[in-house]
C-alpha cells in the first residue's frame, strides 16, 4: 500500500474527527446554556410568587399569585434576551405593555 495514500486517509479521519466534536461541543454548550437559563428562570418565578404571598400575608391584603409556568416562560425568555444583547431588560414595564396596563 501506498504511504502517501495512509497519510492523507490520516489527516482526512482527523480533520473530520475534529469537525465532530467542535459540532458536539457547541451544540453540548448551547444545550447546557438553556438548561441553566431554565433552571434560574424557575427559580425566580418561584422566589416571586413567594414574595408576593409573603407581602400579602404581612399586608393583609389580597394579592394576585401568577402561574410559575407563565412566570417561568416570561423570565426564561427575559433571561436569554439579556445575556444575548449584554444589558438588562425591564421586566415589569414590558410585561405592562404587553397586558396592555
Amino acid at each position: 500500500m501506498n504511504w502517501q495514500v495512509v497519510v492523507t486517509s490520516a489527516v482526512v479521519a482527523a480533520a473530520v474527527t475534529g469537525i465532530i466534536n467542535a459540532v458536539t461541543q457547541a451544540m453540548e454548550r448551547r444545550a447546557r446554556r438553556r438548561e441553566i437559563l431554565l433552571a434560574k428562570a424557575a427559580e425566580l418565578a418561584v422566589a416571586q410568587n413567594q414574595t408576593i404571598t409573603q407581602m400579602a400575608a404581612k399586608s393583609e391584603e389580597g394579592a394576585t399569585v401568577r402561574d410559575v409556568a407563565v412566570l417561568t416562560c416570561a423570565y426564561y425568555r427575559e433571561l436569554g434576551k439579556m445575556l444575548d444583547s449584554n444589558k438588562p431588560v425591564e421586566l415589569e414595564r414590558e410585561e405592562r405593555t404587553r397586558l396592555g396596563r
